[in-house]
């Protein structure tokens, strides 16, 4: 099972659906500092989508600090950038 939910739907590129599923978390407290995230084949697994979607959005969550890989341990949530309160509401919504 996924820390987070996502159900993908037509209309949005699937790995767009991830990425804010996964800030959603983070701004809600379901994913914390330090936290696993799963495997690219997992979330394939889970989401029934294809690698390459998986992995385009685990780069763009590391890309945009929210993940961080970490030799010989896996992908992990990285330490929260400061947001602001309105920026934390409009991800909640």
């Amino acid at each position: 099972m996924l820390p987070f939910r996502v159900k993908i739907a037509a209309g949005r590129p699937a790995y767009e659906q991830v990425v804010a599923a996964v800030h959603r978390a983070v701004a809600a407290g379901n994913l914390a500092r330090g936290d696993t995230f799963p495997s690219v084949r997992a979330l394939c697994q889970e989401l029934r989508i294809s690698p390459n979607t998986a992995l385009r959005a685990v780069k763009e969550l590391t890309e945009e600090g929210i993940l961080e890989v970490v030799p010989g341990v896996g992908t992990r949530v990285a330490e929260p950038k400061r947001q602001s309160s309105a920026m934390r509401r409009k991800l909640l919504r």
